[in-house]
């Protein structure tokens, strides 16, 4: 291969890097510094197969710094990962709020019928310094807010009764969206979700933390029986742009099909809708 298609092809990818995945792309001037350090001359004198195993050693170069700059600069996450501290106490689950006279003295209060198709869709949260874990039912949340901290871990656990195409967002104080699931970021699952299976995310050894955006959270767990294209086309989108209005206006369209469903559960489409305080 000789010297020019081969800087063509090494630029084509680190195009379509930075097109495709917008939330990992460095900052520009990362970019930059990185281009202009190349030793071109010196480069392409190198023999072919050490060019190459040069240029996996640029991408990985170019992928720990954008994780850097997002951990420490304007570029970071609002939900990111770390490994979950050990508990063998298994997970406490908190029920709805009881309420005398209803199911005998002292029974539980109402619940809520939750989606013939969901077994099991748990939240599940672990504060700082503590070896419990906690855990909430999405499909029946106790009435008292959930107050979590930069320094606290959680999770979601789910189980399907079948396969299904599953959408886990995360919006938060400063309304902003991000996706959680399918995201190779924070899972190597990917949709359709295998019915029958006890799946978390993120992977079971991680737990997601918050960046030190105070206020509310919102997490939106929608499952369909066919791909939602679209969605994925509209949060390419969202991620894409910097135009402030058009991200309001394709995260509004977002919501407003949100609602939607949730309004409209049936077998072939559903959502639930869980929030906390951070």
């Amino acid at each position: 291969m000789d010297d020019e298609k081969f800087e063509n092809i090494m630029d084509k990818w680190a195009s379509h890097e930075i097109r495709s995945a917008p939330k990992l792309r460095p900052a520009e001037k990362i970019y930059q510094m990185l281009k202009s350090k190349q030793k071109k001359a010196l480069f392409f004198k190198i023999p072919g197969s050490i060019r190459w195993a040069a240029a996996g050693i640029a991408a990985a170069a170019i992928i720990a710094l954008t994780i850097l700059y997002q951990q420490t600069g304007n570029g970071q996450l609002p939900v990111m990962l770390r490994e979950g501290r050990v508990s063998e106490k298994g997970v406490t689950m908190h029920e709805p709020e009881t309420v005398p006279g209803r199911g005998g003295k002292g029974g539980k209060a109402e619940s809520k019928k939750g989606h013939p198709s969901v077994k099991q869709l748990q939240f599940h949260y672990q504060k700082q310094g503590s070896g419990f874990i906690e855990g909430i039912d999405i499909q029946n949340p106790v009435d008292e807010s959930i107050i979590l901290s930069s320094e606290d871990n959680y999770r979601l656990l789910i189980e399907l009764t079948q396969d299904y195409y599953v959408y886990i967002y995360q919006s938060d104080a400063k309304n902003e969206l991000m996706k959680l699931f399918p995201n190779e970021m924070y899972s190597p699952v990917q949709n359709p979700l295998k019915g029958g299976l006890i799946h978390y995310l993120p992977t079971e050894r991680n737990w997601f933390y918050l960046a030190e955006n105070a206020g509310e959270e919102t997490i939106y767990i929608a499952a369909f029986l066919q791909p939602k294209h679209d969605w994925d086309e509209l949060y390419s989108g969202y991620t894409g742009t910097d135009n402030a209005q058009e991200k309001q206006e394709i995260l509004s369209r977002l919501l407003d099909e949100f609602a939607s469903i949730e309004k409209m559960q049936s077998e072939g489409a559903f959502i639930y809708i869980f929030m906390f305080n951070n």
